[in-house]
């Protein structure tokens, strides 16, 4: 219906009997408003209404209400009139130097009535009060990257890439979400997760039109980029200090969003860990040897890394006596005499002495004869923390040696 005179707006009514459109006949700036985009646009409030029910106003679901009457609009213009100008709102109406209201393909153009508007969630020209006609064109440019691509760099310095998957495609996709599962106080979030939920569910989980519902959202500021899981792989690096338990930390090839599984030979209870980390610790007793490998998987597939070996080394503490410790010139090492102990420990000669520094360097070495007891000179070691290690060719032992001068 008419509305008023020299009204350069048009609007949605809801009531509680009835449901209409009004239409204003435009000023000095603006034609009548009643071009083919913006009458698809307050349709798209209707079905919003009935669908989503978006809440008008300064919330989020306000900016996604009005960014879906622009999806629309774009949509049916595309549709009903596909040599128009479908990814601007509007671009009939202007006697001046605007050449539309809002611009879903170029969000910041400085030639729309609106002023500049978002391209990224919550970058330049965000509104932080909430107009939701300004922060609507997050959603709707999301929209136009889905349907027609492209490349570039946002406000949070996020590269992307993004392949269209045509504005027929997309709409399914976005109708979808909106008339299932979003609701009346939705955001921007709720739009991502539904949208590609949506994108899922009709074209696969690793379908290009997945990977581009994802990769437009990353565009926007939103989530992180599609990734496949192509390989796995894991490194192991040893984490235990000399005279301690030996432990490895393994760390797997890196993936976004990925679950890592994680498995030991010999260990009930497999997997041993299925947090979304890549590193994990493990101590491995002496002579005991146990394969590590994990599967990193996502919402869309999975691969199993290789699997590394690693075998515990034979190390007790205090069962050799060294005296005097702390010492200065000299140092007596004895092993000590115990039927019971551990059968992987040296029990009662050793071949070889070594005495290292704190940073591992040897220091001294003394060759022995499968001895129980042996001295060694120490005058030329300087005051410090050291680490005597002795060995029967098969098994080590360390403890703590004190130099004081």
């Amino acid at each position: 219906m008419h509305s008023g005179s020299s009204w350069p707006n048009a609007q949605w009514v809801s009531g509680q009997n009835n449901n209409f459109m009004q239409y204003g006949d435009g000023n000095s700036t603006y034609r009548p408003i009643v071009s083919l985009d913006v009458s698809a646009h307050e349709f798209g409030h209707g079905i919003t209404q009935f669908t989503a029910n978006l809440i008008p106003g300064t919330q989020e679901s306000g900016a996604l209400n009005e960014g879906f009457s622009d999806i629309w609009a774009a949509c049916v213009e595309h549709w009903a009139a596909p040599n128009k100008q479908t990814w601007r709102i509007g671009e009939e109406l202007f006697t001046t130097t605007y050449n539309c209201i809002r611009d879903l393909q170029n969000p910041k153009s400085t030639y729309t009535s609106e002023g500049q508007h978002p391209d990224t969630y919550k970058g330049s020209y965000w509104d932080n009060n909430g107009e939701a006609h300004t922060n609507s064109t997050v959603l709707s440019h999301w929209f136009f990257l889905l349907s027609q691509g492209g490349t570039g760099t946002n406000d949070k310095a996020n590269l992307y890439n993004v392949t269209g998957i045509g504005i027929e495609n997309a709409q399914l996709i976005a109708y979808r979400a909106e008339s299932m599962y979003l609701n009346s106080s939705a955001t921007y979030t709720d739009a991502m997760n539904t949208t590609i939920q949506s994108a899922r569910e009709l074209f696969g989980n690793c379908s290009p039109q997945a990977a581009a519902t994802i990769n437009a959202w990353y565009a926007v500021g939103l989530g992180v980029g599609f990734a496949p899981i192509t390989t796995a792989s894991i490194t192991a690096r040893k984490t235990s200090a000399t005279g301690e338990p030996t432990s490895y930390e393994y760390t797997a090839t890196p993936y976004l969003g990925a679950t890592y599984r994680w498995y030991v030979s010999g260990m009930a209870n497999n997997p041993q860990q299925t947090d979304l980390i890549n590193v994990f610790d493990w101590y491995f007793p002496c002579k005991t040897t146990k394969s590590v490998y994990c599967t990193v998987s996502n919402y869309c597939n999975s691969a199993t890394s290789n699997s590394i070996a690693k075998t515990g080394e034979c190390t007790r503490l205090n069962s050799f006596i060294v005296s005097p410790n702390p010492a200065t010139n000299t140092v007596t090492i004895s092993t000590i005499q115990n039927t019971s102990i551990d059968q992987t420990a040296i029990s009662t000669t050793f071949d070889d002495v070594r005495i290292y520094d704190q940073q591992g360097n040897v220091k001294k070495y003394q060759k022995n004869n499968k001895t129980r007891q042996t001295q060694i000179y120490t005058s030329d070691l300087i005051s410090g923390v050291y680490t005597i290690e002795i060995t029967d060719g098969t098994y080590k032992e360390r403890q703590v040696l004190i130099i004081q001068k």
